[in-house]
Order: structure tokens, then C-alpha cells, then sequence
């Protein structure tokens, strides 16, 4: 299918075969917080570790993170490789080159 490189499936921890699954989207909240080592040197060896966001309220529903930890289903989630912006490339170009926004006067 067209934009459609990769498909990202996460399924519950408590899933069985009746756990239903949705199309989401990818979410932008925070989902893992990474977890500081004390080291006194950046030299020293540490660990890398994380915890994962309890902050539901931060998940907009139809995202894979909603469906997952809010709603207990499995999240289907098409991804793209081309991470290529959606913005308007005409408004970005005249923002970086100093120009008002065509059609705002801004």
C-alpha cells in the first residue's frame, strides 16, 4: 500500500485472542521516561534504563498509546519511512526566508 513501509503492532501484556485491535496513530506524548544513572563521570560505564509514562491524560485517543494502556487493545500502526514534514512548503519557505505568510500579511 501507498506510505505504508512498516506496520508497528504492541499488544498488551493481559492479551488473549478475543483482545480486540485498532488502527492508531503514532502518539507524541512522552510514552518512556528514561531513567538517570548516578555516575560520577561520563567516562564511567552505567546502565540504560526507562519507565513507562503512567501520565494517561497525555495520550489523545486514536493513538497507539491510548488504544494500548488506556483501552487495554492491541494498537496497529502504519508507519512511513519518508519522515518528510506535511507543512505547507510555501509558508516554510517564506518564514525562512523573511517573508510574510502568503495570503496572511503576517
Amino acid at each position: 500500500m501507498h506510505d505504508v513501509d512498516v506496520i508497528k503492532v504492541e499488544v498488551p501484556r493481559d492479551a488473549t485472542v478475543e483482545t480486540p485491535w485498532r488502527l492508531t496513530h503514532l502518539t507524541r506524548a512522552k510514552y518512556y521516561v528514561p531513567l538517570t544513572s548516578a555516575r560520577d563521570d561520563l567516562d564511567e560505564a552505567s546502565s540504560v534504563g526507562y519507565t513507562v509514562s503512567q501520565a494517561h491524560e497525555t495520550f489523545e485517543p486514536g493513538s497507539d498509546a491510548y488504544a494500548l494502556r488506556v483501552l487495554h487493545q492491541v494498537a496497529v500502526t502504519p508507519l512511513s519511512i519518508d519522515l518528510t514534514s506535511r507543512v505547507d512548503f510555501q509558508v516554510l519557505e517564506s518564514l525562512f526566508r523573511g517573508r510574510d505568510e502568503p495570503g496572511t500579511g503576517k
